[in-house]
């Protein structure tokens, strides 16, 4: 099984797209079902070989190391912050100021990228957490999905760099200098745990 970790507005729906050949069954990209209320995670992780759900990294613990023994790979693409928020403001059209949405972000710990990579690197084995960045895929869409598949061991029938779910509303405003501190610690805390700069 190939379990999506995050994060949304990070071209998830564009991957799932070139990935989906590989399903049986239910071919629902995002089930919600992992962190919802999984009430059978080892029934339904027989069932599938993708879950794209873009809120899976927030499941329960107890939940992932359940469903750990049927994932052959997680995959985690991680975005500039301040990025992501405007993507994701724009896609669902919220009024708040872009420093009101990216507070309520850190609210609910998505944009917390430190915590939530430290998180699962305690959760499951590390070595099966893929970690890839936005601004790779920006820059060479093609090699990024072959690299992808490579590291993940999958075939792809055909590859197509055009970009699918795109939010057409961002707006760039202003964020709080607290708020971009603590975006600034979690980023730091990222790159160390990983190695990985965003």
């Amino acid at each position: 099984m190939i379990v999506y970790l995050g994060m949304p507005r990070c071209a998830s729906s564009w991957l799932y797209d070139h990935l989906e050949h590989l399903e049986f069954g239910d071919t629902t990209k995002e089930t919600h079902y992992l962190y919802s209320q999984p009430n059978d995670v080892d029934n339904y992780s027989k069932f599938r070989f993708l879950d794209f759900s873009t809120n899976n990294w927030s499941m329960d613990s107890d939940v992932a190391k359940q469903l750990d023994p049927f994932v052959k790979s997680y995959l985690y693409i991680v975005r500039d912050p301040v990025e992501l928020a405007a993507s994701y403001q724009g896609l669902i059209q919220n009024n708040q100021t872009l420093d009101e949405f990216v507070t309520s972000m850190i609210f609910t710990r998505l944009l917390c990228f430190g915590d939530i990579i430290e998180r699962w690197y305690n959760l499951v084995d590390p070595n099966k957490i893929h970690i890839y960045t936005y601004k790779q895929l920006q820059m060479d869409p093609e090699y990024f999905l072959k690299k992808l598949a490579n590291d993940i061991g999958v075939n792809l029938k055909s590859i197509d760099v055009s970009p699918t779910n795109v939010a057409t509303n961002k707006k760039y405003e202003n964020v709080s200098q607290e708020n971009i501190n603590i975006l600034n610690k979690q980023l730091d805390k990222f790159s160390t745990i990983t190695g990985i700069n965003v």
